[in-house]
């Protein structure tokens, strides 16, 4: 819960793990992402998990299962805060106006933060004098970190001086 919604089987997805043994470890992924800022504590209710024999939690591990709410597990943590930093470009390779790049360079770009790969691949485009080149027409790499993409065209690109490309 966050104080104003809560959290079942009903609105995520349980999976099991096993850590110390099979199926130790439960985690839930809620369907809809958790809202940013929000406190949201975790309650594991003591009268109702059990394990594989039937045995109720003991939750504050003493010895005695003594139920809800005094075996409860009970733990919070906060939501990160929504980023409205829009991500700049530090960095790229070839430099703007360089001249004598060989024709079978690849295009580097360093982003500020981490980048959706899906959509600047998709938002790329490269132009030469003969063509325009996007990203289905060579590869990309990104890094680690996901704030750098290295692009690299499928085939060579022209020699001939290029014109301006078009503005869109």
């Amino acid at each position: 819960t966050d104080g104003t919604g809560t959290w079942n089987r009903s609105a995520g997805a349980f999976g099991w793990s096993g850590r110390a043994f099979p199926d130790d470890t439960a985690s839930f992924d809620p369907f809809q992402n958790l809202p940013f800022s929000a406190s949201i504590t975790v309650t594991l209710r003591a009268a109702i998990a059990r394990d594989p024999a039937g045995n109720p939690l003991d939750g504050n591990g003493d010895g005695t299962p003594d139920g809800s709410p005094q075996d409860d597990v009970v733990w919070s943590f906060a939501i990160e805060t929504r980023d409205l930093t829009p991500p700049t470009v530090v960095g790229i390779n070839p430099a703007n106006g360089a001249t004598d790049v060989r024709e079978t360079t690849g295009v580097t770009t360093t982003f500020s933060e981490a980048m959706n790969a899906t959509t600047v691949e998709d938002g790329f485009s490269l132009w030469d004098a003969v063509r325009t080149w996007t990203g289905a027409d060579g590869s990309f790499v990104w890094g680690p970190g996901g704030d750098v993409v290295a692009y690299t065209p499928a085939g060579t690109l022209s020699m001939s001086p290029s014109p301006p490309p078009p503005r869109m």
